[in-house]
């Protein structure tokens, strides 16, 4: 028998290695289960999950994926706690069950009661707060009540809480899905004096007609067919002496002639000629140029009057211009630090006008000097200002980005031990104690020299604890082994202090920077915070969390930029059509499509929005995405898997979203939660992806700059707006 069996796993082998030599396709299989993951809950009903991989064999040469899912679920510790079950679950025979979902119970329930229509919840939950609303579909918006439609001249797409206004002069009807629907209406009559297009789409003052600048999209007002050429001219236009040409009045004496025998342009027809509003006469009285470009740096009269440097340097800009430090020149002020010299003498790119921009957690006066911001605020590198923290969280003056701000009352139970110290995991060989953790701060002294707690456990940064001698110090740092713990702790050198922080799976550790230099990290594989700090992953798993400290990064580490998730449906974003609120992407070894982390808090009803392009900033459709739901522009909709909640709800979390290749993941701290694979359509679609962009993202979002794979548009800087409203 047994050895038919491995005869078989033999002959298998050779079947496997010899489609893959051949180029044959080789369909995935599955791995044999893991073992089944701590039950959620120690009574009243819980859940608990085991995985396989797709690895027996892979799939290779096209070979197709496993078929299923990969990770299985069933229920534990069905049994009541203390008499009666727990809120989020009902009695039965064999004790208590949890909920499904689209139900819930209160405490002591003997049945699971219905969320009312047209709402869900996830399993467990808790009360009738815990329904909510479904997402709305396109052209619908979420209210108290449910969904309604969107009145005429807004849109919304899946998932939306609100209806976007149509871009001006547009309209749409009740209920539209995209901008797409926002239309210019047809031109019915133009006011006196003024020219419907040929298309019908905007009317234009007839004394732009041939004057050489296009007054309509299709160019009509400049046609020789419509109004240019004939043996009469229209109304705001005159014919030269060859009683054919037509050209505008505004062209008269511009320097440029207009008719063939150039009779617009004579010296004895200019001297006596009035320029039209808007114009003033050049030093010779012969020609008319626009008072605008005064003084511009570039010669529009022909005796270069307009740029005499005696007048100019007495010449007052218009407010909308600056002058350049050599006096001689205006430019426009939106011009001036936009990396591109406009003034002859370049000072509107000097560090006068432009000084360096500002540190995180200060910003830019009008007066060009850093000021910190304020308590309660925070501001990224280069801000002009400082963004308040989300409503009920607080900040310290000069904080560097929305992890700054806390809830008040965690603040306030931080102050209990707050100093220098480390907070270290009570962590022995890779397992959380009860998920406590203890917070070395400032106390009321130091132990006394020698008294330190002892060296740590592996893993385990040491220090002293507890009050005593003032100039006593701390113990020495625990060894650290390869088993799964941090590496050897400093010896102990905090000021003590007391107060315990209980947390819950994720465990975290401060790193603090010692006389010689920062803390060494186990790898490089992470990102930077806003003041500098370095998050990376260790290879340590709990309850498949993972193990994040912060500190200062090693100058061998190669990492990226935390940037804000910048909202791109605004006017100065052409409503998510600009690439300049875009960013590009070129993934390694040529691959196709987009790989971005968002750090954010995934919320139930707030829907989060990934807007994806093709290389020309054409748009391809749009990833919606909640704790209800995932939504793939014409290709997926589907609920939020159960893991995928549980590793988000009422976090900050990373999501590390792919679309690559025909296949969409999400990722958590390398964990896959969510894979589907696209239709041969949707891959046709989306294969294209090469730029993203955001909308609809919570205030304290952003995303990780990867700076040899991106390439971020100029209007995603660090003051940018996230979010169009509070939260």
């Amino acid at each position: 028998m047994v050895r038919g069996v491995m005869l078989a796993y033999i002959a298998l082998f050779l079947l496997q290695t010899h489609a893959q030599e051949s180029g044959a396709a080789v369909n995935g299989g599955w791995s044999e289960y893991s073992d089944w993951s701590a039950c959620s809950a120690n009574c009243g009903g819980g859940s608990q999950y085991r995985t396989k991989t797709c690895t027996n064999p892979p799939p290779a040469n096209g070979g197709a994926d496993c078929p299923g899912e990969a990770v299985e679920t069933r229920s534990c510790n069905n049994f009541a706690c203390s008499g009666s079950c727990a809120a989020g679950s009902r009695m039965t025979d064999e004790g208590c069950v949890e909920c499904p979902e689209d139900t819930y119970s209160e405490a002591g329930a003997s049945s699971c009661t219905p969320c009312p229509a047209g709402t869900a919840s996830t399993p467990g939950a808790r009360s009738e707060g815990d329904c909510v609303f479904l997402p709305c579909e396109a052209g619908s918006f979420m209210t108290e009540s449910g969904c309604a439609t969107c009145p005429a001249n807004t849109f919304s797409g899946d998932g939306a809480d609100f209806c976007s206004p149509c871009p001006g002069r547009t309209e749409s009807p009740p209920g539209s899905t995209s901008a797409d629907a926002c239309v210019r209406p047809p031109m019915t009559e133009c006011a006196a004096n003024e020219i419907m297009c040929a298309d019908g789409s905007a009317c234009f003052p007839n004394t732009g007609l041939c004057d050489k600048e296009k007054d309509c999209k299709d160019g009509s007002d400049e046609s020789d067919e419509l109004y240019c050429q004939g043996e009469t001219c229209p109304e705001g236009t005159l014919q030269c002496s060859d009683n054919s040409t037509c050209y505008g009045t505004k062209t008269q004496c511009d320097g440029k002639k207009n008719c063939p025998s150039g009779e617009d342009e004579t010296e004895e027809f200019c001297s006596n000629y009035s320029c039209p509003p808007g114009q003033q006469k050049c030093g010779d009285g012969l020609q008319c140029f626009a008072k605008w470009n005064l003084c511009d740096g570039s010669p529009d009269c022909k005796d270069g009057s307009d740029e005499d440097a005696g007048f100019c340097l007495g010449y007052t800009c218009p407010g909308a211009k600056a002058k350049c430090a050599d006096g001689l020149q205006c430019v426009p002020k939106k011009k001036q630090c936009d990396g591109v010299p406009n003034c002859n003498d370049g000072s509107d790119e000097s560090k006068e006008v432009c000084p360096d921009p500002c540190e995180a957690g200060s910003f830019m006066t009008e007066e060009k000097v850093c000021e910190e911001c304020p308590a309660n605020t925070y501001s990224g590198n280069g801000a002009t200002s400082c963004k308040k923290c989300p409503q009920g969280k607080v900040s310290p003056p000069g904080s560097t980005s929305a992890l700054s701000c806390e809830w008040e009352s965690e603040q306030n139970d931080d102050k209990k031990g707050r100093g220098k110290g480390r907070r270290v995991s009570r962590v022995e060989g890779g397992d959380i104690d009860e998920g406590k953790q203890r917070k070395r701060g400032k106390g009321v002294g130091k132990r006394r020299k020698g008294e330190g707690e002892p060296e740590g456990p592996d893993g385990i940064t040491g220090g002293g604890d507890g009050s005593g001698d003032p100039n006593g110090s701390g113990g020495p740092g625990g060894p650290g082994t390869n088993n799964g713990g941090v590496p050897a702790g400093p010896d102990g050198v905090g000021e003590a202090g007391d107060g315990d922080v209980t947390t819950g799976f994720y465990s975290t550790a401060t790193y603090a920077t010692t006389e010689a230099g920062p803390t060494e990290a186990p790898d490089c594989t992470g990102t930077v915070n806003a003041d500098g700090t370095f998050i990376f992953k260790l290879a340590t798993n709990f309850e498949n969390k993972i193990l994040r400290p912060q500190l200062h990064v090693p100058s061998i580490c190669h990492i990226s930029e935390q940037l804000p998730t910048c909202e791109c449906w605004n006017a100065e974003c052409g409503f998510c059509t600009n690439t300049e609120c875009t960013v590009k992407q070129n993934l390694p070894d040529n691959k196709e499509g987009i790989e971005v982390s968002v750090t954010h808090e995934v919320r139930r009803q707030k829907v989060n929005t990934l807007v994806l392009f093709d290389e020309e900033g054409n748009l391809l459709g749009k990833f919606h995405y909640s704790l209800l739901k995932l939504m793939l522009t014409h290709c997926l909709s589907c609920p939020t898997p159960a893991l995928l909640r549980m590793a988000s709800k009422k976090q900050v979390s990373t999501w590390d979203i792919s679309l690559k290749n025909g296949v969409m993941k999400i990722m958590i701290e390398g964990q896959v939660y969510w894979r589907k694979v696209l239709s041969p359509d949707c891959f046709e679609v989306y294969s294209k992806a090469k730029r993203f962009a955001f909308t609809e993202m919570n205030c304290d979002s952003s995303f990780s700059y990867v700076p040899d794979q991106m390439e971020v548009g100029q209007l995603m800087s660090a003051g940018c707006e996230v979010c169009s409203e509070e939260e």
